[in-house]
């Protein structure tokens, strides 16, 4: 049910197998305008998986609704000094990151025999450890995810043409001329054309 809010032209493409069913559903949720902004995106393929596409969604959704989206308060001085010190943490963190994820890539590169020889006796140990590594990962991943869909939708300014008017009954129907229309229709001189087509 909740896909008969979307746009006729969305609509199509959903019926075409264009847009899969799961980010269809999140696109639902949004007003007009956004679920063009979202499909423009989705058909410009500038979403690497279907996750991306539907959190991208689920953004515009809570900008919408402003929930859980970032505070627009003025921060003083002292907050702006302590933000700036926070990004730099956090930058340096993601920096280890990359180095631990170059040891990893190399420790993949090993065949499981020489693994085994390298930890002799501690092979559980040694994968728990970056079984855990995988996990934190995997939960990092889906936090940025989310992190970079809701930057993206907080930058975003939805365009008054990008606005799709729903769509009425009568829009197809054809109006009839108003009497203003026709008696000036009348006053009209034929053109030789019409003239030489009535002969």
């Amino acid at each position: 049910m909740d896909l008969l809010n979307l746009t006729t032209d969305i609509a199509e493409l959903v019926t075409e197998g264009k847009i899969k069913a799961d980010f269809a559903w999140y696109l639902s949720k949004l007003t007009p305008a956004n679920q063009k902004v979202a499909v423009t995106r989705y058909m410009k393929g500038d979403f690497r998986t279907e996750t991306d596409a539907s959190t991208f969604a689920q953004a515009l959704r809570m900008k919408e609704n402003q929930e859980g989206f970032f505070s627009e308060k003025e921060l003083s001085d002292k907050e702006k000094e302590d933000k700036a010190k926070e990004r730099k943490q956090a930058k340096s963190k993601v920096d280890q990151v990359e180095r631990a994820g170059t040891l990893l890539e190399e420790l993949a590169k090993l065949t499981p025999t020489e693994l085994a020889e390298l930890f002799e006796g501690e092979v559980g140990k040694q994968l728990d450890a970056v079984e855990r590594v995988r996990k934190a990962a995997a939960e990092a991943v889906k936090k940025l995810r989310k992190a970079k869909a809701m930057s993206e939708a907080k930058q975003l300014t939805v365009r008054p043409e990008l606005a799709v008017e729903p769509e009425t009954e009568d829009a197809e129907v054809e109006q009839e001329p108003s009497e203003t229309e026709i008696a000036e229709a009348a006053t009209e001189e034929p053109t030789e054309t019409e003239l030489e087509a009535a002969a």
